[in-house]
């Protein structure tokens, strides 16, 4: 019985973050809707569109080091930074 090869085919979209342009798809979002609502809402298109821009490429290269840093930021400030004893 344990000579058996017992092995199960595992999907690469299982295992890896869904990625928008090379960015977490929350971090994406979440960018450029802000640059939408300074583009559009308050009229500032020469601010929220760069902004937009930068922000995306900042997530693109922290997501080529670590594909889990939004996970990892939303867990970071969700749980207290101290713990009573």
């Amino acid at each position: 019985m344990s000579d058996q090869n017992l092995s199960f085919p595992v999907f690469q979209g299982l295992t890896e973050p869904i990625l928008l342009a090379g960015a977490p798809r929350t971090a994406v979002f979440a960018i450029w809707m802000i640059g939408g609502a300074l583009s559009a809402g308050l009229q500032q298109w020469l601010i929220g569109i760069p902004l937009a821009l930068a922000l995306h490429f900042i997530a693109r290269l922290v997501t080529a080091h670590d594909p889990h840093f939004v996970a990892s930021a939303i867990r970071h400030i969700r749980y207290p930074h101290y713990f009573d004893a």
